[in-house]
């Protein structure tokens, strides 16, 4: 997995939300109010600061690891394929013997998933492979 810099991710994420800003300000022009102009520069402020602590998480290595996984699932939750997710997951266990960070945080989220499906024992099993791969 490329790991981008802080800066580059901070940077997109501020354009992104510049455009969007400037995008909504552009097209509602002729509504502008006395005064809209410096509650977009506010509200711009707040995503710029929002903006930075995510870049912040998201160049950690775990913490991209843990964001793209949230990513996966979501996907697949909003398609209604649970199934998919648990099969995903288990591949990037299978396809990661070296990378213990990743293995964990796939088994956290499976341990949820199960949770969330009342498949208890397989959330149960799931703690204990994280406990067994811990203790290696």
């Amino acid at each position: 997995m490329k790991a981008y810099t802080k800066s580059f991710i901070t940077a997109l994420v501020v354009l992104a939300v510049l455009l969007t800003g400037l995008s909504s300000v552009a097209a509602d022009r002729e509504h502008v109010e006395h005064g809209d102009e410096m509650k977009f520069i506010n509200l711009m402020d707040k995503y710029l600061a929002l903006s930075q602590r995510v870049a912040a998480i998201a160049s950690q290595p775990d913490a991209s690891v843990f964001l793209a996984i949230e990513g996966i699932v979501e996907i697949y939750e909003e398609r209604g394929e649970m199934d998919q997710a648990i099969e995903h997951l288990n591949r990037l266990i299978k396809e990661s013997p070296n990378n213990r960070s990743l293995r964990t945080i796939a088994r956290f989220k499976l341990r949820e998933i199960y949770g969330d499906l009342e498949m208890r024992s397989k959330a149960l099993s799931e703690l204990d492979r994280i406990i067994a791969d811990h203790r290696q």
